[in-house]
């Protein structure tokens, strides 16, 4: 038996992770600030070796998962941050935290996290940190596992009365109409995968298909090309009346662009509103994500950067598109976002007075 506090004592309530390949013990210490650890184990002796622990002592939240990676190279914590294994410095992170976590022999992930009605949102990720697949899982989660069947996996999800589990087989056309995620605007509805304007209504049904094979009652935009409309009563004539549709709202950000256009965030609705100063009139809006905080303007880019809590930053190219792509992902909540000539500047939790 050994014993060794070197590095702070093994916390019970977060389970440790072992990594065969380096012959490391990975754990969380407990105490005040607590950190991860890692310490060599010599397999045939059973003592401890050298050590390790991450240099930023309370900075970071490390109250869940541990999971290394196959190779031992990488090590994610809170099922979102990843850390260098040598070093135990923070090296990126994926747009949110999740429950739990588990490393694809491709290098690849599939976290689960709960959403906001009590589901739990599967997320499958390439080697790149791209989202590949997602679907949905009945109750809240708890833990991933590889299944005995070679390429799937299983789901342990907290049902009405008991665990449940359901079992997952990876794919990039989860709802099987001929359409792969990346080009499926609706990849868990068959009847339906594209729309243009990004409205979150499709453009037309999918060969064969109509509102009846919906499975989230997807009704046909009347206005494919228009983000302000959907309805056949949202204009008329086939011309889209923006003005007319748009909702009451209050803008959580405001900026004005050197193509004299005014933006207008509102996080209720997932878009950004614009106001053209030269043709005195409504443009249709910029489709967000899901609850975007912060929006920040660049007149050197003439880009707008959009802010999300779980520290996610995207960037619109307005001179070409008016379509959201990934920019960064800071390391814990985004708090503050701004720029400066072509840089960014994000603000983020991290540490007792914040970080930039």
């Amino acid at each position: 038996t050994q014993a060794d506090e070197s590095y702070g004592a093994w916390n019970n309530y977060k389970p440790p992770a072992w990594d065969p390949v380096r012959g490391r013990l990975y754990w969380i210490s407990s105490g005040s600030p607590s950190d991860v650890v890692a310490k060599e184990i010599d397999p045939i002796t059973g003592e401890f070796g050298g050590g390790v622990s991450t240099p930023y002592h309370g900075e970071f939240p490390v109250g869940n998962a541990i999971r290394v990676s196959k190779d031992g190279s990488e090590v994610l914590v809170n099922a979102q941050r990843f850390f260098d294994a040598d070093t135990l410095e923070i090296q990126e992170a994926l747009p949110q935290e999740a429950e739990d976590a588990i490393w694809l022999d491709d290098g690849g992930l599939i976290t689960i996290a709960e959403t906001d009605d009590g589901e739990t949102r599967l997320d499958h990720w390439d080697a790149a940190r791209g989202l590949y697949n997602s679907q949905f899982v009945p109750g809240s989660p708890i833990r991933v596992f590889e299944a005995p069947t070679p390429g799937s996996y299983l789901v342990i999800t907290q049902r009405a009365k008991r665990p449940g589990v359901a079992t997952y087989v990876p794919t990039e056309d989860p709802d099987e109409d001929g359409a792969p995620n990346p080009q499926d605007s609706f990849p868990l509805d068959p009847a339906a995968a594209q729309d243009s304007d990004r409205d979150g209504h499709p453009d037309a049904w999918n060969p064969g298909m109509g509102p009846g094979d919906s499975t989230a009652g997807l009704a046909v935009d009347a206005y494919p090309l228009d983000s302000a409309c959907w309805l056949s009563e949202h204009g008329t004539g086939g011309v889209c009346d923006i003005a007319g549709a748009l909702p009451a709202y209050d803008p959580a950000r405001v900026a004005m662009g050197t193509d004299d256009v005014v933006y207008l965030l509102s996080p209720e609705n997932r878009r950004i509103y614009r106001w053209s100063v030269d043709e005195g009139r409504h443009l249709n809006p910029i489709v967000t994500g899901p609850d975007p905080t912060l929006m920040a303007y660049s007149e050197a880019t003439h880009r707008l950067y959009v802010g999300y809590p779980g520290g996610s930053i995207t960037q619109i190219e307005l001179a070409s598109s008016v379509v959201e792509e990934p920019f960064t992902v800071v390391f814990w909540h985004l708090s503050g976002l701004a720029t400066a000539n072509e840089f960014v500047l994000a603000a983020d939790w991290t540490g007792s007075n914040g970080a930039h």
